[in-house]
């Protein structure tokens, strides 16, 4: 009894003695990059001056409104800006690029109801139009439109019934040449000074804090830079072009309790909210059950749906914060949300890609904490709230978006290689198995060109693959009965994450039937709300839009990928900050910096891994990498495949992946990789405060 009490007074005193340090170091941590934020986002205020259009309508129906901007080669969906409005009136604006423009289009979609017009301005300096900018006179009627008549309040416009594809044109005499000024390079330059200062002084402050403390401070800096951005914004005016869609969803929790059948008509105004005439309610994705029903008792206090929703996005990284602070072990992985600011930006607006990255944050920092939890549990057999919080996690990323698969897959093989000492054989089969699988789903019956045979071989590929994984396994745990042990309890995981999901899966097919009735039924719906371009009959007709279906129009895999199109590049850039629609981009040596400094840091954490653990270590590294390729795998098929999307979102699931090689490069050699990680969270700093809260303020203001 003695000695417990003693053991106790022990823990006290150790307590007491990291409070202040935490007390003397790491406020003084914070109070620095806080004041750094302040400093360069001073320097930055007045950087960004951008062409744009201004307008205030009047709607008697929510919708959205689209401009498009022919620069030569007519109108599509890449040379557009879109936003989101509810009912009334309206201050929006669109960030129109700079460039030389022969026409541009309006088209606003609130139904059958009127639209009033009552302002229109272009911004940005304008030398084409001969000095005189064009303005609401300017705007002319061109499809479905029943009249448009001037009135004392402004251009009254009202739709011809039954459509949703009204169509205004703004026509100038000579190309019109809207010109901006971005955040320069020069621009950049001028804070090499205060931001050589700010590296001087986290170097100097971090010889005297641990990584825990330099974690939390980068969250929590991080986390006021996530406030102030979702600050900007007002209601009305999206932070980017997607969030009105996700927060339609979102508001449906606000006041229903269950998932809605994917024929309910309840849910008409989500799918008329979107040109693609697709609704989040009707996938497993359950975020936005849990958003809406945790935030419905504040909307009213916080004022807005919008509001609430990028509240619950603020709770999901304080969440992690607080879990940094609360242990070291946890830390260490979590330190891989520093690395770049658009995982961020991705926190700042509501959205269906925030909270999956939260939970696989979290299931990768409760498989890294090697003493307890999860590893307690497969060493030892023992259930604790820790090995159920992993299932959790995992079973939610099963009912989450599907890119965030991998993940799961990561953390479990990351645990295997460990406690089952998986071999190469069994590794590298695994990750073959679920790639080939992977693309064979996402594929279909759809035949590939110049390799159609592949539709047929990649589901036999990845099941052989799976088959000698599975017998490898089988083999040794004949011979080895603690093998057999610990697959049984890996089993008991794997259970226990299904019966966490299950839930959602099962009222799913219980209100909507099988797949294949779900599909027809999904089929039905967008081919009556979605917009003509997006409607499934246009598209297998070859009229849809050309940002769809590469595949089925002859562009090759790599021409997407390296050619003119460069997605890779253009992926790999706007996954180290790209804000708002693809429009507001950092200097290219911003995006260099980034990638070479997040590849000396993965260099060296892969180094000091291999180098004091050997194999083992190796493997893990493989496990990183080959999931990593699995998931960009995934984003170039869907982009080619379905939907052209370069973008670094798609990506952002390698992030949690990460976090297990920095964490144990950090556990293993602390004093090399704290000044790489302090360096790109500066670089993330930067990014944040200097291009995107700039960029966001100019469009909102």
């Amino acid at each position: 009894m003695g000695q417990s009490v003693q053991e106790a007074w022990v823990r006290l005193a150790g307590q007491m003695q990291a409070w202040s340090r935490w007390r003397s170091h790491g406020l003084a941590l914070l109070a620095l990059f806080v004041a750094s934020c302040v400093l360069l986002y001073g320097l930055f205020s007045a950087a960004s001056r951008d062409t744009g259009i201004r307008m205030t309508i009047v709607s008697a129906e929510a919708g959205f409104a689209q401009w498009f901007f022919d620069s030569g080669n007519g109108y599509s969906e890449a040379e557009s800006v879109k936003a989101t409005y509810p009912r009334g009136r309206s201050d929006l604006w669109f960030a129109v690029p700079p460039g030389t423009y022969r026409s541009l289009r309006f088209d606003p979609s609130a139904g059958d109801g009127p639209i009033t017009i009552v302002d229109l301005t272009l911004t940005g300096d304008i030398p084409g139009a001969g000095g005189v900018s064009p303005s609401l006179d300017s705007l002319v009627a061109r499809k479905n439109v029943a009249l448009a008549s001037r009135t004392a309040s402004g251009l009254q416009v009202v739709p011809t019934k039954g459509t949703n594809d009204v169509q205004l044109g703004l026509n100038p005499s000579v190309p019109l040449e809207m010109r901006g000024q971005g955040v320069s390079t020069a621009s950049i330059l001028q804070s090499a000074v205060p931001l050589a200062l700010l590296l001087f002084l986290s170097l100097f402050v971090m010889r005297r804090c641990g990584v825990r403390m330099i974690v939390v401070s980068g969250l929590a800096a991080s986390l006021a830079l996530i406030v102030t951005m979702g600050a900007l914004s007002p209601e009305g005016q999206p932070l980017h072009p997607d969030e009105g869609l996700h927060v339609a969803n979102f508001q449906y929790y606000l006041s229903h309790v269950w998932p809605p059948a994917a024929h309910d008509p309840r849910i008409v105004p989500v799918l008329q909210s979107s040109v693609w005439g697709i609704a989040y309610l009707n996938s497993y994705d359950v975020v936005y059950f849990i958003a809406g029903h945790l935030m419905s008792p504040f909307e009213q206090m916080l004022g807005s749906p919008t509001a609430a929703g990028r509240a619950f996005q603020n709770v999901l990284w304080l969440a992690l914060l607080l879990m940094a602070a609360f242990r070291r072990t946890w830390a260490l992985p979590i330190s891989a949300v520093l690395v770049t600011p658009q995982a961020w930006y991705v926190f700042s607006y509501f959205n269906g890609d925030a909270f999956p990255f939260f939970v696989s944050m979290c299931a990768v920092a409760l498989a890294c904490d090697h003493g307890r939890g999860v590893n307690r549990f497969l060493r030892e057999g023992r259930m604790n709230p820790s090995m159920v919080a992993f299932c959790l996690c995992i079973g939610m990323l099963v009912v989450s978006k599907a890119n965030y698969y991998p993940v799961a897959m990561t953390a479990f093989l990351w645990l295997s290689a460990s406690h089952l000492r998986l071999r190469w054989v069994e590794l590298v089969a695994v990750i073959v198995a679920v790639g080939a699988l992977g693309a064979a789903s996402m594929l279909g019956d759809w035949p590939l060109p110049g390799a159609p045979f592949l539709s047929d071989v990649l589901p036999w590929l990845g099941l052989a693959c799976a088959a000698i994984a599975a017998a490898s396994l089988l083999l040794r745990s004949r011979k080895d009965p603690s093998t057999r042990t610990t697959i049984i309890r890996f089993m008991v995981l794997a259970v226990l994450a299904i019966g966490f999901a299950a839930p959602r899966i099962v009222n799913d097919l219980w209100i909507n039937g099988g797949p294949d009735a779900k599909a027809a039924t999904l089929t039905q719906m967008t081919e009556r709300y979605a917009a003509e371009k997006f409607k499934p009959s246009a598209i297998d007709a070859g009229e849809g839009h050309p940002g769809l279906r590469f595949a089925q129009k002859g562009i090759s895999l790599p021409d997407m990928v390296f050619g003119q199109r460069q997605w890779l590049s253009t992926s790999l850039k706007s996954a180290f900050g790209t804000y708002g629609n693809m429009k507001i981009w950092a200097p290219e040596a911003l995006y260099l910096l980034f990638l070479s400094s997040l590849g000396a840091l993965l260099l060296v954490s892969s180094w000091v891994m291999v180098w004091r653990q050997g194999a083992l270590a190796a493997k893990q590294v493989g496990i990183v990498l080959g999931t990593a390729f699995v998931v960009m795998l995934s984003a170039a098929l869907f982009s080619w495949l379905y939907a052209f999307q370069a973008q670094g979102r798609y990506l952002l699931p390698i992030v949690p992946m990460l976090g297990f090689v920095i964490a144990m490069g950090m556990r293993a050699m602390p004093g090399v990789m704290k000044p790489l990680l302090v360096w790109m969270l500066v670089l993330s700093v930067l990014s944040f405060a200097c291009i995107g809260l700039p960029g966001i303020a100019a469009r909102v203001g």
